[in-house]
Parts: structure tokens; sequence; C-alpha cells
């Protein structure tokens, strides 16, 4: 079985999303990525967030196109 790939939205279900740093915490992600290249260790993924370019809601991570909740999945 492949894997489903996560790249909807959460709210919505769009695949018109971007991967872009948190505004509050650029100056800790850059700090962080320097240690970490100094350290040679992964950054984290803690700094960054997924913005839908149709809702413009915020997450943290996109789901599956069978794990979208639509307005008319609660109803």
């Amino acid at each position: 079985m492949i894997p489903e790939r996560l790249i909807y939205c959460p709210y919505c279900g769009s695949k018109n999303i971007k991967f872009e740093l948190r505004k509050k915490h650029r100056l800790r992600a850059i700090i962080s990525t320097v240690i970490a290249m100094l350290a040679a260790a992964p950054p984290g993924t803690e700094h960054w967030e997924y913005i839908c370019k149709d809702c413009g809601k915020t997450f943290d991570k996109p789901v599956g196109k069978s794990s979208v909740s639509t307005e008319n999945d609660k109803i």
C-alpha cells in the first residue's frame, strides 16, 4: 500500500498551501539554524508553519485527501 501524500489544507481541502517561517520565530529560527550547522544536526521544524493560500488559515501539518474535514461533513 502506498502512503497517501499529505498535501491538503485540513480546513478547506485546498492543495494551494505554502511552507514558511513563523513571523514571531524568525530570529530564533536563524539562531537555531546556525547552531545546528555548527553541531551538524538538523535544525528542527518548530519554527515553520503551513499557510493555505485559499482560506488563509495556518496549521502545523497538512493532511491527506481522505482526512479533510469540510463544513458539509459536520452536518
